[in-house]
């Protein structure tokens, strides 16, 4: 039984195999974008809003969105991504869903990437082919937790050099990082947060 089940682990996460579900994964959403298959929902437009606002008056916001927390705002670093390309677009639906695609591959590209050097090409392999299934579905109508999920793989890779090699320097990186991805997705930055300084406290005090 065991025999069997490696085999089938093996076949089943062959390089080969998960290379192939990648590309389809990915075809899949430039498909999707070729066809304007995008979603833009009350979320999308608020955050056009917002955005149209900052060129329209040229006032810098230190604000975003609102949540769904009355008085909680989430930060503008979602806005600020997206504005170079609203602005040359001139708000163009379809220019800035081909954006968020260019974004979606650099996020494929930076987690195979830092797997790789954290831990081996299987990993790799695996944690792209899991992201670029989960793609088809968010980046339809990605919003400020795009942003964070953006900046996460960069977080991890300075944090986990700061935990083993106790550079002061990837803890500066990986704690601004952090700021930017708690401001674009608190309820997905706070736990991070929250880890991260449990994990500092025990390093103090071994």
């Amino acid at each position: 039984m065991i025999k069997i089940f490696n085999k089938f682990f093996r076949l089943f996460f062959s390089d080969a195999l998960l290379i192939a579900i990648i590309v389809l994964n990915v075809i899949i959403n430039l498909f999707q974008t070729i066809k304007g298959k995008i979603v833009y929902d009350i979320d999308i437009a608020r955050d056009f809003l917002l955005i149209d606002q900052i060129i329209l008056t040229q006032h810098p916001t230190l604000i975003g969105a609102r949540t769904a927390i009355d008085g909680v705002f989430h930060g503008p670093f979602w806005l600020y991504l997206n504005l170079p390309i609203f602005f040359l677009s001139k708000g163009n639906p379809i220019v800035i869903s081909w954006f968020w695609l260019l974004l979606f591959m650099l996020l494929l590209l930076s987690v195979f990437i830092i797997t790789s050097k954290i831990a081996d090409k299987k990993s790799a392999l695996i944690a792209c082919t899991l992201l670029s299934t989960q793609g088809i579905f968010f980046i339809k109508s990605p919003t400020n937790p795009f942003g964070a999920f953006l900046l996460y793989p960069f977080f991890f890779y300075f944090f986990l050099n700061y935990v083993c090699k106790h550079n002061k320097q990837h803890l500066a990186l990986s704690v601004i990082l952090l700021g930017f991805i708690i401001q674009s997705e608190i309820v997905f930055g706070l736990p991070i947060f929250f880890s991260v300084f449990f994990l500092l406290f025990l390093s103090k005090n071994k």
